[in-house]
Order: structure tokens, then C-alpha cells, then sequence
């Protein structure tokens, strides 16, 4: 497969993937304002519940806009023609990685050294 073929399907992949954690936030943040609106109603004691709730829904919408910016650098990384190398060592990122995690910015030797594995 050549370069530009490699570009233009990884540009599909990470384009759906933004697609559907998009989707997913707005799927979360209205339930929240949902479940906001119930709770209001409810029992004193369901706000314990909420603030939880609302706790775990801003760490996974942290995570999704992390994903989301790494998402963003891949794909100009394709306009500009670097992506797939590993922005530590400069070598290639292995198909295999980049089809598990197509917005890797490491290659496995990388990220392992700096997860200390």
C-alpha cells in the first residue's frame, strides 16, 4: 500500500473514531442534564449520587477530549505528510500499532520507555 493510500485510510479510521467519541460525549453530557433535572426533584440524598455521577462523567469526558485532541494532531500530521513516525526516535510506527491506536505519536519501544514497562 503506498503512502498516500496509507494516509487516506488512516484519515478514514481516526475520522470516524471522531466521529463517534463526539457522538458519545453529546450522548453523556445529555444524559447528565437528564438525570440533573430528575435529581432537582428528588430526595436530598440522591444528591451524593449525582455528584458522583458527575464526577465520573467529567474524568470520561476529559479522556474523551484527549483522545480527541490526539485525534486532531494525527490527522495533521497526515497534511503535513509525518504521520506514522514515532515523535521520539523518528522510526516508522508499526502497522500493527497504528491499526490498534491510529493516533499513536509513539512506537512501542517508545512508549514502553516512557511507561517505564
Amino acid at each position: 500500500m503506498g503512502k498516500n493510500q496509507m494516509s487516506g485510510k488512516y484519515r478514514k479510521v481516526l475520522l470516524s473514531e471522531k466521529e463517534r467519541i463526539e457522538h458519545e460525549r453529546r450522548s453523556i453530557l445529555g444524559q447528565h442534564s437528564e438525570m440533573a433535572e430528575e435529581i432537582a426533584d428528588n430526595h436530598p440524598g440522591d444528591a451524593g449520587s449525582e455528584t458522583f455521577e458527575r464526577t465520573k462523567e467529567l474524568a470520561i469526558d476529559a479522556h474523551m477530549r484527549e483522545v480527541l485532541d490526539h485525534i486532531d494532531e494525527a490527522l495533521r500530521k497526515i497534511d503535513e505528510g509525518t504521520f506514522g513516525k514515532c515523535e521520539s526516535c523518528g522510526e516508522q510506527i508499526s502497522s500493527y500499532r497504528l491499526k490498534e491506536i491510529p493516533y499513536a505519536s509513539l512506537c512501542i519501544e517508545c512508549q514502553e520507555r516512557i511507561d517505564g514497562s
